[in-house]
């Protein structure tokens, strides 16, 4: 459509007595912006996750420790080296002096975990050697499971268990005990158990189509039993299924909340 279709009029040409009229165009021009934020693509990860995630793939670590070590120097011995024999804590010099053998004890520099007796002269320090000389400092933590690690317990007069899997839980052999007059059917592991009173636990076996028993007592009142010993309540089990002798496994039964 060309210039000449249009014809503008003032208001006061085309009509007597009208007034004048604003007939420009008001154009405004609106501008909307916002930040971008830097790395947006990781701004709602939770960075413990992270953190998390990008530690259990790590391989190689830089822990950030102060070690301390304590040690019991007990080791008496003798060398025929003989800057290191003349350093030693001699432990009988008068016996020493008669038959020439000087037994002793090592110096706390040899127990260290990087030296710093430099100017020690039994040893020619070298730099590029240092590994020879220090302790290797070796730090690992388990982060996965295997489930599939066949294992066997051996007592001291030659028994064992029944062989079992990693998996399958912890095994025990069991026996029957007493606690104030109550018949208990104990079970003893060759491993500490980790569990408390009151839990429940998983057996490889089942009494009348039950396999879930909980804990009602630790330890057979002996020193160091309650992590091997769990016991639960002889309520008049029949059967052979608790005779004593008997082997299995179990799982514990834990909420988390």
């Amino acid at each position: 459509m060309s210039e000449s279709n249009y014809l503008i009029v003032k208001p006061d040409l085309r009509f007597k007595s009208a007034p004048d009229s604003d007939i420009t165009f008001v154009t405004e021009l609106n501008q909307t912006q916002s930040e971008v934020v830097d790395y947006d693509r990781t701004v709602n990860i939770n960075l413990a996750t992270l953190f998390d995630a990008e530690r259990q793939k790590s391989v190689i670590f830089r822990p950030t420790v102060k070690l301390s070590y304590i040690y019991e120097n007990g080791l008496v011995g003798y060398s025929n080296y003989r800057p290191f024999r003349d350093n030693l804590f001699y432990v009988n010099p008068e016996q020493s002096v008669i038959n020439g053998i000087w037994s002793g004890l090592p110096t706390y520099e040899e127990f260290e975990f990087i030296r710093t007796d430099v100017d020690a002269t039994q040893l020619n320090f070298v730099t590029k050697s240092a590994s020879s000389y220090n302790w290797n400092v070796v730090l690992s933590y388990p982060y996965e499971n295997d489930y599939t690690v066949p294992m066997q317990y051996y007592f001291s007069n030659g028994l064992s268990l029944t062989p079992w899997v990693s998996g399958d839980g912890i095994p025990f052999q069991i026996s029957q005990g007493t606690e104030n007059g109550t018949p208990l059917i104990q079970f003893t592991c060759p491993v500490p158990h980790g569990l408390s009173l009151n839990e429940y636990v998983e057996l490889s076996f089942d009494y009348s189509g039950v396999n879930t028993f909980q804990v009602s007592f630790l330890g057979n009142n002996t020193l160091g039993s309650d992590e091997y010993i769990f016991s639960i309540y002889n309520v008049g089990f029949t059967g052979t299924t608790f005779n004593s002798g008997n082997q299995g496994i179990f799982k514990s039964i834990r909420k988390f909340l």
